[in-house]
């Protein structure tokens, strides 16, 4: 299992950065969510994923490139916890960020995605790369039990 200690991974990171919004995972739903902090709240989703082509190997392998959607909500855009404040702390804390299993994180786009009720919203995407492999079940193999060591250079 990787995506779900990713993830993870990703609202411990957010939590430190911002200390002073709810960062929570995107609830299950979203038609029933009420933002109750005081400041606001990131979201973290997981987006998807891209698979790159297999390898030739004995084991099936490809690159995978897992998209995780932040959705930011706050209450004011341009005070010390609005928006633009929370945006820069998820840029700074997450960009080259090295969740577990996966290359750095990088940024793909951030959007205004509108206002309600005094409610500003935001979307930021990022994605990072990691490895999808063939689960494989060991062989019966003999037991390697004993070496033995022998130098085969020879000196004149």
């Amino acid at each position: 299992m990787q995506t779900l200690p990713i993830i993870k991974d990703i609202e411990e990171r957010l939590k430190q950065a911002l200390p002073d919004f709810a960062v929570e995972l995107f609830p299950e739903q979203p038609a029933k969510y009420r933002l109750n902090h005081a400041n606001g709240a990131v979201l973290i989703a997981y987006h998807g994923s891209d698979y790159g082509e297999p390898k030739a190997t004995d084991i099936a392998h490809q690159q995978r490139v897992i998209q995780w959607r932040l959705t930011v909500i706050t209450r004011s855009q341009h005070n010390d916890f609005g928006a633009l404040a929370a945006l820069d702390a998820i840029r700074l804390s997450l960009l080259g960020y090295r969740p577990p299993h996966c290359d750095k994180l990088y940024l793909n786009k951030e959007q205004f995605d509108g206002e309600e009720s005094g409610l500003w919203q935001y979307g930021v995407s990022l994605y990072c790369h990691t490895q999808a492999v063939e689960q494989v079940t060991p062989k019966d193999l003999p037991t390697f039990r004993q070496g033995v060591y022998t130098n085969l250079t020879t000196k004149n």
